[in-house]
């Protein structure tokens, strides 16, 4: 009866886990995939300290068109990045969107010139919505 005992604790210690990191028990995650890392501070703690240079090797050095800032720029596989964050790309693209309309419409902000009675050139009449 002592040595089943003595077994059924062996396996429970056999089967805990612990953290890499800070050596504490790391409990059950009863769903999805089994936890590693005791907390989220103990994960990023040892995710910094034990960096892998393989996944950098793609990483380069761009410079910013909107504030000029140099920038480590990764993970760029469908389109490379252009701007350093999400800030600089808004008052990028939207002083690019502005420069680009003032030279289609010679100056003005988008405006269109609309022919008066709303008729087509055919003379037919023009309906919002393309009907």
């Amino acid at each position: 009866m002592e040595m089943e005992n003595c077994m059924e604790e062996m396996q429970k210690e056999m089967a805990r886990r612990y953290c890499p990191q800070c050596g504490g028990e790391v409990f059950r995650n009863h769903l999805g995939r089994p936890r590693v890392f005791c907390s989220d501070a103990c994960r990023y703690a040892w995710k910094h300290k034990h960096q892998q240079p393989r996944r950098w090797a793609s990483t380069r050095i761009a410079v910013c068109p909107y504030c000029g800032k140099e920038f480590l720029a990764s993970r760029e596989m469908p389109n490379p990045r252009k701007y350093c964050s999400h800030a600089c790309a808004n008052r990028g693209r939207a002083k690019e969107k502005k420069e680009s309309g003032a030279k289609q419409t010679g100056g003005k902000s988008g405006e269109k010139d609309i022919e008066e009675g709303g008729a087509g050139d055919d003379g037919s009449s023009v309906r919002c919505g393309g009907g």
